[in-house]
């Protein structure tokens, strides 16, 4: 069977609407269009399926067996795709559930009461779930769909949006210094006792930087997994260490932490909102728009 040429939606639509108004002229007017036009998409129709549509005389109108049999059809479908189209419409409204992926700290220090916020405004929209997690993220495989991520994504297949810029500060306890003493200068660090970060699928611990980036050579007495931990540990006077400045900011606010080497901080690290390239779902841009609208960031 040789096949048909490619359906034209839009002589249906004529079509149809020359059945609903009894009329070739009268569909015209409904349409914008005119008589001349409306009778050939349906001559169009006609060479198409082989077949004659209406019976037409100067007065009467009406559809042959085959055009009523295509007319319901035809009829149902319009209707089909109408009800599709409005499902979809109402889709791009924020809807379903929501998977933010975010490091631990910079969610615990950071962002929870913004996230808190945006939850609580879009109530009976949208379900949210939050993955705390500092490893690299499958955004398929693990059915994520926006996270933020501090430093390199390093995945073409993923936008990167710029978020804001961090700063990296080396603190240690009172308590700590009390014990050891204070280090005068980086190079005093290698008898100190620092505490890393290697988070799950890293080879090796994060390295200390300085200046313009520049990596210390570091032998760190213990390594975490989890900055929390670590933050801890350093509170309780066991080492010093080097962390994000929102996760250290209350304990130098309250003395619990002191900074050191304030004049050898490295440039800061961006953090990036990670998403999937193509087609951006409308609960992830208004959660992207409410994190630029509500997060505090330096960089506004």
């Amino acid at each position: 069977m040789k096949p048909l040429s490619p359906i034209a939606i839009d002589d249906i639509q004529i079509f149809c609407r020359a059945v609903e108004s009894d009329h070739f002229t009268a569909a015209s007017i409904s349409l914008g269009m005119t008589p001349s036009a409306v009778s050939k998409a349906i001559k169009r129709l006609e060479e198409r399926l082989k077949v004659k549509l209406f019976h037409r005389s100067t007065r009467v109108m009406r559809l042959t067996e085959a055009g009523q049999r295509y007319y319901d059809v035809c009829q149902d479908a319009l209707r089909r795709i109408e009800m599709i189209e409005q499902q979809l419409i109402h889709h791009a409204q924020p809807q379903g559930t929501l998977r933010i992926s975010l490091p631990d700290s910079l969610a615990i220090f950071h962002l929870i009461p913004v996230i808190n916020d945006f939850i609580e405004a879009h109530l009976g929209q949208l379900k949210v779930e939050i993955v705390l997690s500092t490893s690299y993220v499958d955004f398929m495989r693990e059915d994520i769909d926006v996270a933020l991520r501090i430093g390199d994504v390093g995945n073409d297949q993923l936008i990167a949006r710029p978020f804001d810029q961090l700063e990296q500060k080396i603190v240690t306890s009172p308590r700590y210094l009390a014990k050891y003493g204070t280090p005068k200068t980086l190079a005093d660090l290698s008898h100190h006792h620092c505490v890393g970060l290697k988070f799950p699928g890293m080879p090796t611990v994060l390295p200390w930087r300085v200046d313009e980036g520049r990596a210390l050579p570091l032998t760190h007495t213990v390594q975490y997994s989890d900055p929390l931990g670590a933050l801890t540990s350093v509170i309780e006077g066991f080492g010093i260490i080097q962390l994000l400045d929102f996760s250290v900011k209350e304990g130098l606010n309250n003395g619990t932490l002191v900074e050191l080497f304030s004049d050898h901080r490295p440039p800061p690290l961006s953090v990036n909102i990670v998403y999937l390239s193509g087609y951006l779902p409308a609960k992830v841009r208004v959660f992207i728009d409410h994190l630029f609208a509500h997060a505090p960031r330096r960089c506004n």
